[in-house]
């Protein structure tokens, strides 16, 4: 008893009693110290209100209480020291990918000094026989205008291509206030004076794909908590699906279009089939991953040569970046990807290659925009899944190409392959700081152009090929720009 200092007993004056707070005493010392009180006091324990109608008998045979302040303890460390390992594994591999954004630099400046040195010969031999110089250099293809012209008179946000019909839409509100909403503009790319609007959501548009098949289907995600799927050959939506918050993003299955993605504002991912109208098939979300939106989604297909490169969703949110690896059917398995400081803006991946890019707002070590181009994920894991939840998965850092200071809106850039080379790749990226498009050699991060400034920020990037010629299309709230490969 903590009033007199003697022990408790089961029965008797001096019975085990507690008061409500919880803290026990010898039921004939509490009763004192309540009445020498006035009947109304405080705990003598935690000063907690107390009367003599609080106090309460404790019935047991015997009581035995265990000290588990070492253990509590125990695993307090324990929980510390699991975080601090996870932070140190998190730092490791941004070190790791720091190190190879700097080899490949290192191996950019060794492959531009070796080119130079190929040149100086060049010349030097071409002085020794009494060519000029300029007679060896072969002028170097560019982008160059086509066409301006305006396509809304502000809110055009994101553009999509069908190679099938050479057709190019282009978000945008209803012009007809009579049938607000929003939709897309259809643009022939063989003749840009027909244009053909489309309604289809009910609130802005977020992202828009054409389904690999050339069926036409358009498949687009809107803040109005739907994705839908539009036929632009009868121009009219075929199927919508119903999402419990806005969509982001959305992507077809690139090997069985009857399966669809799309990215929600929580930072889930949901799987639909079109064989079924009624409801998603799975949601995808990693736990201890962040919630942020997923601005970006892209399906993967398994590579033929090699068993450790897998297929499934890479995923690209505000925070961080992940990807989600096919097992067998729908289901999946999460990995875990390593980004520079910053945050993911967008990520684009092109299938020849199997490469991605990361594009990174400025941050605080990082003053200007990059983008990251990467191998696509492999299946070497680094940590066990099974216990985790998740795995780090290797997708090692190529090049780096850095842009302006600015990015304050979730502008799309574009990894392509080189029109004149497929073993090379172009990266074209929105630059809000100079309000143009910066366009550079994706194998060596070397800047090889600057587009026009357009007066306002660019927000969308598309190349497309249409009879054999290779074009760029750009995109600001108000106008679509057209520039030819030549």
């Amino acid at each position: 008893c903590p009033i007199c200092f003697d022990a408790w007993s089961n029965s008797g004056a001096h019975r085990l009693s507690s008061l409500s707070c919880g803290h026990l005493f010898g039921r004939s010392c509490i009763e004192r110290w309540l009445k020498a009180k006035g009947g109304s006091d405080k705990c003598p324990q935690c000063n907690a209100p107390a009367k003599k109608k609080d106090i309460r008998n404790i019935y047991a045979k015997a009581l035995k209480t265990i000290d588990t302040a070492e253990k509590d303890r125990a695993l307090a460390d324990l929980e510390k020291e699991r975080v601090q390992r996870q932070k140190a594994e998190q730092g490791e591999a941004r070190a790791l990918l720091q190190y190879q954004l700097v080899k490949a630099e290192c191996e950019r400046i060794k492959s531009q000094l070796h080119q130079y040195e190929l040149q100086l010969a060049r010349y030097n031999i071409s002085m020794t026989h009494g060519q000029s110089s300029s007679q060896l250099l072969t002028s170097n293809k560019t982008y160059v205008m086509q066409r301006s012209f305006q396509v809304a008179a502000g809110g055009a946000r994101v553009m999509a291509f069908d190679e099938h019909h050479a057709l190019l839409v282009v978000s945008k509100p209803s012009p007809n206030q009579l049938f607000p909403g929003y939709g897309v503009v259809k643009v022939s790319s063989l003749d840009v004076k027909h244009s053909e609007f489309v309604r289809i959501h009910q609130k802005p548009i977020r992202d828009a794909c054409f389904s690999c098949q050339g069926d036409g289907l358009l498949l687009t995600a809107g803040m109005d908590k739907t994705i839908q799927i539009t036929s632009m050959l009868s121009n009219t939506v075929v199927q919508t699906y119903t999402t419990p918050v806005p969509v982001w993003s959305c992507a077809w299955d690139q090997s069985d279009t009857n399966y669809m993605y799309c990215g929600l504002q929580n930072g889930s991912c949901l799987i639909f089939d079109v064989r079924n109208t009624s409801t998603s098939l799975k949601s995808l979300k990693n736990e201890t991953a962040s919630s942020c939106p997923v601005v970006s989604l892209a399906h993967i297909l398994p590579s033929q040569t090699s068993k450790l490169r897998p297929g499934g969703i890479l995923v690209g949110k505000l925070e961080g970046a992940c990807f989600w690896e096919s097992t067998f059917g729908v289901d999946y398995l999460p990995h875990l990807l390593t980004l520079p400081e910053g945050s993911c803006t967008a990520l684009s991946f092109e299938s020849q290659s199997r490469k991605c890019m990361f594009s990174l707002r400025p941050s605080k070590n990082s003053p200007n925009t990059r983008h990251v181009v990467k191998n696509d994920p492999n299946g070497t894991n680094t940590t066990d899944a099974s216990t985790t939840g998740s795995s780090l998965c290797t997708c090692n850092a190529l090049v780096q190409c850095t842009g302006g200071p600015i990015q304050k809106l979730l502008s799309r850039p574009a990894l392509f392959p080189h029109p004149d080379d497929g073993n090379r790749l172009l990266v074209a990226a929105p630059d809000e700081a100079s309000k143009s498009t910066l366009i550079w050699d994706g194998n060596v991060a070397k800047r090889t152009q600057k587009l026009p400034d357009q007066g306002e920020p660019v927000l969308d990037v598309k190349p497309f090929a249409v009879n054999g010629s290779q074009f760029l299309t750009t995109i600001t709230e108000q106008k679509l720009n057209i520039y030819k490969w030549q």
